[in-house]
């Protein structure tokens, strides 16, 4: 054996370098420079007064009333509203669990609980629309910036989208759901400018704050570790193991004994 052939990589593990590469070219290079955008305008937006180009953007949107879009808007509206999305978000859990199983039911779950953190953070002071189009009273509530109707609108509906890929087979249903899931989280924050409920540069932040971590989740998916073979995959089966092996003992023992009615 040569030394080049002792300090060669095992096929596999040379294969997972090289994925890693890619997945990490693919997803985390785009969502660092996403984030950094995002930032920087979190930045420009903490002013007081609107950035260019809002007033104008905010009033061509509004006036796109005709029925079709009105009734998108509100729908979007509905489903993203801080009372029914938790409870739209506990309807799909189990759908999930259901279609796709435990893993795609944990990176649903965390995705959607980072929805949370715009219910409790406000990282920029912004003033609503009013119908004048005036940068009028300052609203200091979580929820403004980043809005949390376009998180929520990235982070659950991307997921799924991303689900579908990963678990449906190829066809016109698959292809359907994930573009409806796509849709919706593309249009949610077109709708909340329609609605005079954000300025043009919130949703945009919106986008460019939450889009990062949906990639984050979806490389944490992709890697090697958490594939079959892979460490957090064998732990995971194993855990899984664990706990089937005490719930049948429980089982067991919950059952009266085959000769418990001999004497």
């Amino acid at each position: 054996m040569t030394a080049a052939d002792s300090q060669a990589q095992p096929p596999q593990l040379a294969a997972n370098s090289q994925r890693v590469r890619n997945e990490t070219l693919a997803f985390l290079v785009p969502a660092a420079v996403v984030l950094v955008l995002g930032v920087v305008l979190t930045v420009f937006v903490r002013g007081d007064d609107l950035l260019p180009g809002e007033i104008g953007t905010t009033r061509w949107l509004s006036d796109l009333d005709n029925s079709v879009i009105l009734a998108i808007s509100d729908f979007l509206d509905f489903i993203s509203e801080f009372e029914v999305a938790p409870v739209l978000f506990a309807i799909l859990v189990p759908v999930i669990w259901f279609a796709w199983g435990r893993p795609a039911l944990i990176l649903f779950g965390v995705s959607g609980s980072l929805t949370a953190v715009t219910r409790v953070i406000n990282l920029a002071d912004r003033a609503r629309p009013t119908t004048d189009f005036r940068f009028d009273e300052i609203v200091k509530e979580a929820g403004i910036y980043p809005s949390g109707h376009v998180v929520y609108g990235v982070l659950v509906f991307g997921m799924i989208a991303y689900l579908a890929y990963k678990h449906m087979k190829p066809g016109v249903l698959r292809t359907a759901l994930i573009a409806f899931m796509i849709a919706i989280a593309v249009l949610m924050g077109p709708s909340r400018v329609v609605e005079l409920d954000h300025w043009p540069a919130d949703v945009v932040g919106s986008y460019l704050l939450s889009i990062p971590f949906l990639l984050l989740l979806i490389w944490i998916d992709r890697h090697p570790v958490t594939q079959p073979g892979g460490r957090v995959y064998e732990l995971a089966v194993s855990a899984r193991a664990v706990e089937d092996a005490v719930r049948r003992r429980l089982v067991s023992a919950a059952r009266p004994g085959r000769h418990s009615g001999r004497h």
